[in-house]
């Protein structure tokens, strides 16, 4: 995650205007499937069983929220550490995901 981040900060100005946009084809649809594929490989290697209802939702939510987080940490001008950012973004994970992170 922290090498994700530092990679939006070098990235910041193309960034910044990829996220501005809302439209159809934008970076955040894009970001939250990347985002989503990445949890249920991970989760996945680690044994748990992603087809479950509440796993489904869980990568759902914690996709979708994680890449909003980050989306609106680089549009403030990433005045959050990066490593708080880490840290506050695996504190809100849901439970079924969190008992997989090492």
């Amino acid at each position: 995650m922290l090498c994700y981040l530092n990679i939006c900060q070098e990235k910041y100005c193309v960034l910044k205007n990829a996220y501005a946009s809302r439209d159809i084809n934008g970076l955040r649809g894009y970001d939250i499937a990347a985002t989503k594929k990445t949890y249920e490989k991970y989760l996945m290697i680690k044994g748990a069983d992603i087809n479950t209802e509440t796993m489904r939702f869980a990568i759902d939510i914690a996709a979708r929220g994680g890449t909003d987080m980050v989306i609106e940490w680089l549009l403030n001008g990433m005045k959050m550490e990066k490593s708080k950012m880490v840290c506050l973004l695996k504190q809100t994970l849901p439970n079924d995901i969190l008992k997989y992170i090492d």
